[in-house]
């Protein structure tokens, strides 16, 4: 375990190379050299230093050519980075910034100065790692602590059905060994969703959390999205327990949504739609486009929401759970509404008289 913070000084001068060594170590650092940016490129792989003190002009790779190498590599993009420099010309110093540099000295630079920044970016950094690591820590407890019941449930299911049919081998007719499989299927289909929304889930949260990489999907698309909620809604009712009537534009054929989130959104609100809706009512999906704007919105008649929750989707719990259990924790509608957060979007929520409506706008 590092008690002490590695620094990593890049500097082609070795007089100033030795001064900034000695001068951290002084200072309590643990401090690495080298003398261009390819032999200091080397040693951040190797060691992953907490932090990067960087001289801009030097022979075989330059401090902007290294940064920029340093940023394209996601284990070790997140360093903190420090430039010290010559020129103090704004242009070279926006250049710098614009590729992810953390702060910047002109030389020649006053030793308490550099300290003091030093000191400043490792404390944000710090920070910056807390924040994060408290977030995941939040994300692994809301699953552990709702993940036992749920699994708990669809596998008693197949651990049951399994040994009954294990135990009667022997007597069991055709019909009665069919219906035991089926029942076994159900609970495996189950099971294997929730594992795949969790995942899914996991992997929304930590997406949010990282603004390149939201912006990167924001950028990908959607093609011919009223086929996709088609498909979903024949797949979804195609036991036939209850209908729907779906009312959508044909002439859209591209959304500014990526692909997989948008059919994760239509899934889990057609899905939710059919569980909580009462036996042989009719569910409604319809779809407008407006001033390039995409409203989906889908209409069940069941289970009403209570008011004090609709402004408020509370993750892994159902809404009255004790008096309407449902396969399921929930997750569906909180997956949503992170999927939305990203495009700047939400669920609207209605319910009222047994009747709720869900509706999204992208």
């Amino acid at each position: 375990m590092k008690t002490k913070k590695l620094i990593l000084v890049i500097e082609d001068e070795i007089e100033i190379r030795n001064d900034l060594k000695e001068s951290l170590l002084l200072n309590d650092y643990e401090v690495l050299t080298a003398e261009n940016g390819f032999e200091g490129f080397e040693k951040i792989v190797k060691y992953n230093p907490d932090m990067i003190i960087c001289d801009v002009m030097m022979p075989v790779m330059n401090g902007h050519e290294l940064l920029s190498l340093i940023r394209k590599n996601e284990r070790i993009a997140n360093i903190p980075f420090l430039f010290l420099t010559a020129k103090s010309d704004y242009d070279d110093i926006r250049e710098g910034m614009d590729l992810g540099a953390d702060d910047y000295l002109v030389k020649p630079f006053d030793y308490n100065t550099l300290l003091k920044a030093l000191n400043t970016r490792l404390e944000k950094s710090n920070l910056q790692q807390s924040i994060y690591q408290n977030k995941i820590d939040n994300i692994k407890n809301s699953i552990f602590r709702s993940i036992p019941h749920e699994i708990r449930t669809p596998l008693n299911g197949i651990l049951n059905n399994s040994e009954w049919i294990i135990s009667n081998i022997n007597k069991l007719n055709l019909n009665e060994l069919k219906n035991n499989i089926k029942e076994i299927n159900a609970d495996a289909i189950r099971l294997n969703r929730l594992f795949e929304n969790y995942i899914f889930y996991t992997k929304i949260k930590l997406l949010i959390q990282d603004k390149e990489a939201v912006e990167e999907v924001k950028e990908s698309h959607t093609n011919l999205p009223n086929s996709i909620i088609n498909d979903i809604c024949n797949y979804i009712f195609n036991d036939k327990t209850s209908t729907f009537v779906l009312s959508v534009r044909n002439d859209v054929t591209k959304l500014n949504i990526n692909e997989h989130h948008f059919s994760k959104l239509i899934f889990e609100l057609v899905d939710n739609a059919k569980k909580f809706s009462d036996k042989n009512s009719i569910i409604k999906i319809s779809c407008e486009y407006s001033n390039d704007k995409y409203t989906f919105k889908i209409e069940n008649e069941g289970l009403e929401f209570p008011k004090d929750k609709i402004d408020m989707i509370a993750e892994f719990s159902q809404f009255n759970r004790s008096s309407f259990e449902q396969s399921g924790v929930g997750l569906g509608l909180c997956i949503c509404a992170n999927i939305l957060d990203i495009y700047e979007s939400k669920l609207n929520i209605i319910s009222k008289q047994n009747i709720t409506v869900i509706s999204f706008t992208i």
